[in-house]
């Protein structure tokens, strides 16, 4: 039994010291994640359209490329050249180091064209359009290198008038005024890495709108004529120019300075003219306005300031076209009435022809409808302002209501009159009953 129980014993000793070594054997060692290093980027830009872009990796020992980019860009060359370069491959491209399988982080070159573009200051459209006698700016935008930053070029620019300019933003007019010569297509290039590398031309197109003209107007009073003139900004050739005259009561001319004879009240309001360059492809003008206020005569009648009625009482008069009026209402010096209300027969007295003298004074009579038609015309007709005007007929309204008698249209019961409706603006000449008592205006013989 003693010999039995040593042989176990060893049995189970050999055992543990297998079991030991076997689990010891079973422990597996950590693994070291392989790193692929990035291979720096760089390109040629900027890059003439047409020309070769090419792209450069540094070498990594051992490693595959791949690249990436704009429209639809891919290559797995370690230097990848695109012969014929547009604008369609400008942006980002990106390039990968790859080693068993395991890529690299990605490392990014900025690609740009050589293209410049060409804008004036106004709001920088295809065609800029400037008024003569300002400045007009032009600008050239930037080239850029691979590392988006600005590179230093230099532009040469060509434009009408025999214009040039090393700037890159130049301005032209200031000291010297902005003409229609100025007009046209002007034209840039950059210049960079010592003359070896040019851009495409840009252009932009400017049209020069002149300046408004400046417009004047000789004062004019009712019957008078009025003198309007347009004078053109400088660097306008007269014999190159049209004008285009509007106004109130119809007025239209394509005289440089027109002239308006007999004129009324009607005339009063708004002026305007622009000029038409016809050697310039018939361009406008800036549209100038001025206000012209037609009056009434401040110095009488052919030096007559004032006449007496019979009584003594004096009145001021004015001249209205070739009529000269009384520039108030005729009092009554045949009652005690203060008032200047008359009937018909104590305003025309005895019936005769016409001009007729009445209770006007000597020399003066009250009108007709053919001279009340006159004055209507002369002040303006349907213009109820110009019968206010204390300068001019100076009418007195009662209720809004003006009323003057005419020595027409007498058939015993009634007579025509001058009708001043303020309420709806109406002038016009009706018929009343003689036995009304309304007011009473003379006119000169």
């Amino acid at each position: 039994m003693k010999k039995l129980s040593t042989i176990l014993g060893v049995l189970l000793l050999i055992a543990s010291v297998s079991f030991n070594s076997c689990k010891k054997n079973d422990t597996t060692p950590a693994v070291t994640p392989v790193v692929v290093s990035p291979a720096m980027a760089h390109n040629n830009s900027p890059v003439e359209i047409g020309h070769a872009l090419k792209l450069y990796a540094d070498t990594v020992k051992g490693a595959s490329y791949s690249w990436t980019g704009p429209n639809s860009f891919r290559s797995s060359s370690q230097n990848p050249v695109i012969l014929s370069f547009s604008k369609a491959y400008d942006g980002d491209y990106t390039v990968t180091t790859i080693i068993n399988g395991v890529a690299s982080a990605a490392y990014h070159t900025y690609v740009t064209d050589m293209e410049i573009t060409a804008s004036s200051d106004s709001s920088q459209i295809t065609t800029s359009i400037f008024t003569t006698g300002n400045t007009m700016d032009l600008t050239a935008s930037n080239i850029l290198d691979y590392k988006n930053q600005v590179i230093g070029a230099i532009y040469k620019w060509t434009g009408p008038n025999s214009f040039t300019s090393s700037l890159q933003n130049p301005t032209i007019g200031g000291k010297v005024p902005l003409t229609m010569a100025a007009a046209g297509t002007y034209s840039v290039i950059a210049i960079i890495n010592g003359g070896n590398d040019t851009s495409k031309p840009a252009t932009v197109t400017v049209t020069i709108r002149p300046a408004a003209p400046k417009l004047t107007a000789t004062s004019a009073t009712v019957g008078g004529t009025l003198n309007l003139k347009a004078t053109p900004v400088t660097g306008i050739l007269a014999s190159d120019t049209l004008y285009r005259w509007t106004g109130p009561n119809g007025f239209t001319s394509k005289v440089q300075n027109p002239t308006i004879p007999n004129i009324t009240r009607a005339y009063t309001g708004t002026y305007t003219c622009y000029t038409i360059n016809n050697a310039k492809d018939s361009i406008r003008s800036i549209t100038a306005s001025i206000y012209v206020n037609i009056n009434f005569s401040q110095n009488g009648c052919n030096g007559l300031k004032y006449v007496f009625d019979k009584s003594g009482t004096f009145y001021l008069v004015t001249t209205i076209g070739n009529q000269c009026w009384m520039q108030s209402d005729l009092n009554d010096v045949h009652t005690n009435y203060t008032n200047t209300y008359f009937t018909w027969a104590g305003a025309a007295g005895p019936a005769g022809v016409a001009p007729q003298q009445g209770t006007c004074p000597v020399g003066w009579h009250l009108p007709n409808d053919s001279m009340f038609n006159s004055l209507i015309q002369n002040v303006g007709s349907g213009n109820i302002t110009g019968f206010q005007s204390p300068a001019g007929f100076a009418a007195t309204f009662i209720n809004k209501m003006g009323a003057y008698w005419s020595v027409t249209g007498s058939n015993g019961s009634n007579a025509d009159y001058l009708n001043l409706d303020q309420m709806g603006n109406l002038i016009s000449i009706k018929f009343r009953s003689q036995s009304d008592s309304i007011q009473v205006r003379c006119l000169k013989d």
